[in-house]
């Protein structure tokens, strides 16, 4: 998955703007300071994303994964 993926479906967990648009990323940057629940629930969902997907336990088997692939 790509940026898109990590993001979520209606930002629900972070604002995508496209590279190098200073002036989209300082709106983006403006709603979240302004936006305090905004804020909040982008903030615990990206959080609860990572906590689900990048487990130690997760990371180990795709690493092995991988490895055994190319052997």
């Amino acid at each position: 998955g790509g940026v898109r993926d990590l993001l979520g479906e209606d930002s629900e967990r972070g604002i995508l703007v496209k590279p190098q648009d200073i002036s989209a990323f300082t709106l983006a940057l403006s709603r979240l300071i302004k936006d305090d629940d905004l804020r909040r629930k982008v903030g615990l969902r990206a959080r609860e994303f990572v906590r689900e997907r990048f487990t130690k336990d997760r990371l180990i088997k795709d690493i092995e994964k991988l490895y055994f692939s190319v052997v």
